[in-house]
């Protein structure tokens, strides 16, 4: 959760900055920031 949160901070809210919400998820697995990137913070 904490690389989607990161995705979400560096790439998301310049994207997207009205967006009410993130959805972070507990059960996403950690496969580090760059997959999470490349998975559009949602691996």
């Amino acid at each position: 959760m904490y690389y989607q949160f990161i995705c979400h901070w560096d790439i998301v809210r310049y994207r997207a900055p009205n967006k009410v919400s993130w959805n972070l998820d507990k059960n996403r697995p950690n496969v580090g920031y760059a997959a999470t990137v490349a998975a559009q913070c949602n691996p």
